[in-house]
């Protein structure tokens, strides 16, 4: 919502207070519902007739005319390595089909120089990555920024590497993976990860040093295959997240955070968040419709980053709120508050001469005078904000353009078996085995 504002504003030459986005849920984005599209239409109409509601309605046709595509890749590989299967350079050319306006894949481009030679050690290396434009449609980011058409090529090539070599697949990708403290092609050095760890069990889940077999079927044969695959989680303009709680007895518990579910499930993740930090049932969260006009303001709601950004703000705004919570009923109660505990709704005491227990809601229905002598209800509001860490060195690259800041590569595995039947081309997949580094697990 926040993105929508600024450009469409910029755009129409508008002030940022002179456009409030109210926004719903839109449904999956996966990338493509990132930057605006036609919004600014409704918006430029709008300003011609003040005081009247206009409304933009898109038919199926029109969807697909006023939409983002996926950009095509063309990709031109060129890698050495010696006699023992150490990789030694690589020279990498991507030209993106950006359609007739670079917009959104700018992202895509710069995603692609970064990441780039994949997940492997290449202490020779040189990237260029190539925005083309076309008559075709504009493109934008699709379910991983890139990486999918990148990581495509790559691990094609890797796997002619290995068999040019005479090596195993699977042992020619655990000998250059990357690992923590390696550096990258731009200088930076790469964190600690479960890459080596998510390759191996993915090759075991599909029993890779078992040869494939169709017993009594000639035509039939069985083909093993693996991949593995890195993702830079970069550091937006602007960074920062924000969220904010609050606890009364007319909303009950209430959240607001600055994005908008668009099928990360950052909504239900949230609230399992705000629930299980302050102590309270899952059923008593809301969270509020995203709103510019008021509320929490993110940075960017893209792919699965609010899991970490917002999720980070979300955690510090319910521990302030449940330190206000807990200062309240000690100071009522004569305790400290280290002594008090919010436990399934109930705030209760392990003081040895203390067994008192008391409900969050009847806490929060209970009036009090205030110093004018009027009633009001106990409230009590959290905010936190989450501002991240970047622990990238360079700045900039050999020919001082800035380069992103990279918080963390994420990385994993896919492995597959197939079976291909020989006389007709049918193909069925048989068995795949992801593995994947995903950190600390929410849910």
């Amino acid at each position: 919502p926040y993105i929508q504002r600024r450009i469409i504003t910029q755009t129409l030459g508008l002030e940022s207070d002179q456009l409030r986005v109210i926004a719903p849920s839109v449904g999956g984005g996966f990338g493509g519902k990132v930057f605006p599209v036609i919004e600014a239409i409704a918006v430029a109409v709008a300003m011609q007739f003040q005081g009247r509601q206009i409304k933009l309605i898109l038919s199926r046709r029109s969807e697909f005319d006023t939409a983002f595509m996926r950009p095509g890749l063309s990709a031109q590989l060129k890698m050495g390595a010696n006699e023992d299967g150490i990789i030694t350079a690589l020279e990498v050319k991507y030209y993106w089909n950006v359609g007739a306006s670079i917009d959104a894949a700018i992202k895509v481009i710069r995603g692609a120089v970064l990441a780039g030679a994949g997940p492997y050690r290449v202490p020779n290396c040189v990237v260029d990555s190539y925005g083309v434009y076309t008559h075709q449609a504009p493109a934008s980011p699709m379910r991983g920024n890139g990486m999918a058409e990148m990581h495509w090529a790559i691990e094609q090539h890797i796997d002619r590497m290995a068999d040019a070599l005479g090596m195993d697949r699977l042992a020619f990708r655990l000998k250059n993976l990357l690992k923590g403290g390696d550096l990258l092609l731009e200088g930076r050095a790469m964190h600690a990860t479960g890459l080596d760890t998510c390759v191996r069990e993915a090759a075991k889940a599909i029993d890779w040093a078992e040869p494939g077999t169709v017993s009594g079927n000639d035509r039939k044969v069985i083909g093993k295959g693996l991949a593995a695959m890195w993702n830079p989680v970069v550091i937006m303009p602007l960074p920062g997240a924000s969220a904010s709680v609050t606890l009364d007895a007319e909303q009950g518990c209430t959240l607001s955070v600055g994005g908008v579910e668009s099928g990360q499930g950052i909504n239900t993740l949230a609230v399992q968040l705000v629930a299980s930090e302050l102590g309270v049932p899952q059923e008593w969260v809301t969270v509020t419709q995203v709103d510019t006009a008021h509320g929490a303001i993110d940075w960017e709601y893209t792919s699965s980053h609010p899991t970490w950004s917002i999720g980070n703000a979300v955690v510090q705004a319910v521990k302030e709120l449940r330190q206000q919570v807990l200062s309240f009923v000690a100071q009522a109660w004569d305790e400290p508050v280290t002594n008090l505990d919010i436990i399934e709704g109930n705030i209760v005491s392990y003081s040895k001469d203390s067994d008192r227990s008391l409900s969050l809601l009847d806490l929060l229905s209970s009036d009090a005078d205030d110093p004018d002598g009027e009633r009001s209800q106990t409230r009590f509001e959290g905010k936190g904000y989450f501002h991240p860490t970047d622990r990238s060195t360079p700045s900039a690259d050999a020919l001082g353009m800035p380069i992103p800041p990279i918080i963390h590569f994420s990385t994993g595995a896919q492995a597959a078996e197939v079976e291909v039947d020989t006389e007709t081309g049918t193909v069925q997949v048989l068995h795949m085995a992801p593995a994947f580094d995903v950190g600390h697990a929410l849910n």
